[in-house]
C-alpha cells in the first residue's frame, strides 16, 4: 500500500523540469508543497516572522494541510481495498 507521500520526489523533480501535468499525475499536492517551500525560501525575514507568530499560519494550517493530505490518500488508495 502507497504511503501518503508516495510519489511526492519524483513529481517535485518533474516540477523542477518544468512538467506540471506529470508532477500533478504523480501526487497532486506537489505544486502547492512546492510553492510554499519556494515563497518560505525567498521570503524575507521580517515576513517570515510575522508568519510564523501568526497562531493560524503556525497551527491551523499545518493541521489543515495534514488532514487533507491523509483525507486524500483515505479516499483514492485505502477506501477502494476495503472488502466491502
Amino acid at each position: 500500500m502507497d504511503c501518503p507521500g508516495c510519489g511526492m520526489g519524483r513529481a517535485i523533480l518533474s516540477l523542477s523540469r518544468g512538467e506540471l501535468g506529470a508532477a500533478v499525475r504523480l501526487h497532486p499536492f506537489s505544486p502547492l508543497l512546492m510553492g510554499w517551500t519556494f515563497l518560505l525560501a525567498m521570503a524575507p525575514q521580517a515576513i517570515e516572522e510575522r508568519l510564523r507568530s501568526n497562531p493560524w499560519v503556525s497551527r491551523v494550517l499545518p493541521m489543515l494541510c495534514l488532514v487533507t493530505l491523509l483525507g486524500w490518500w483515505l479516499a483514492t488508495r485505502l477506501w477502494p481495498r476495503l472488502p466491502w
